[in-house]
């Protein structure tokens, strides 16, 4: 083993010794990355005037539609987030450690925070940015024959209430976000065992979906240490 390889699993070592730096952020960005999502963390939206942020997409994230990862057979990314893969994806994702809720930030139509976020984003034309908006307020799902934008909540249980009054609306629990991690892991541990440049958080997982090659147990210990993160 190199230096630098051992200095990673030294790393990736105390991570495991010392979970209760996997934050919730931190695993969905995780799993955004492993479905092929470019994504920016913490996403900060700014006013027009004054220096207060008006408030942060927890991740933005975006996926192409002739995303392939693997020449010969490409890995299977979770048809439970990619509902249009013939599409471009662009995501606001909302991270909850328990129930999934919405910000009030990205609910409030008076706060143009979606207009912003378009804008800054920029895959709308100016002149569209309004009509786009009111119809991710409305529904917080936008389709177009090209691409797709949305909100995507991600948490500890569903919100029945969203599910009702956003159907479209992907909704995904910690249990379906490290099922598939864990057999993401698994079934290319070939392909991914190679992994210095990962972030600790990537390390530790790993390392979790090693110790545990039964899934119920990795979902278990993980969703563990997102408890004790959470604990005051």
């Amino acid at each position: 083993m190199s230096e630098i390889e051992n200095s990673y699993s030294t790393s990736a070592l105390a991570e495991t010794r010392n979970p209760s730096r996997i934050s919730s952020e931190k695993l969905a960005y995780w799993y955004f990355r492993l479905n092929g999502f470019l994504t920016i963390e913490n996403f900060v939206v700014h006013p027009d005037r004054g220096t207060q942020q008006c408030t942060d997409i927890d991740l933005l994230a975006v996926r192409f539609p002739h995303r392939a990862e693997l020449l010969e057979v490409p890995m299977e990314d979770d048809k439970r987030l990619i509902l249009e893969p013939q599409k471009i994806r662009i995501i606001l994702a909302e991270v909850k450690i328990g129930r999934i809720e919405l910000n009030k930030a990205w609910t409030n139509p008076s706060r143009k925070n979606i207009q912003r976020m378009l804008r800054a984003v920029g895959a709308i034309e100016q002149e569209r940015v309004e009509d786009v908006s009111d119809e991710i307020y409305t529904n917080r799902w936008y389709e177009e024959p090209n691409y797709v934008i949305s909100m995507c909540c991600l948490g500890r249980t569903k919100n029945q209430d969203l599910l009702k009054r956003y159907p479209k609306m992907p909704q995904l629990t910690w249990e379906e976000v490290l099922s598939f991690v864990h057999q993401r892991f698994k079934i290319y541990h070939q392909q991914k065992r190679q992994h210095g440049q990962w972030d600790k958080t990537g390390q530790t997982l790993w390392k979790y979906a090693k110790k545990y090659s039964g899934e119920n147990e990795f979902c278990t210990n993980i969703l563990e240490i997102l408890k004790e993160r959470n604990q005051p």
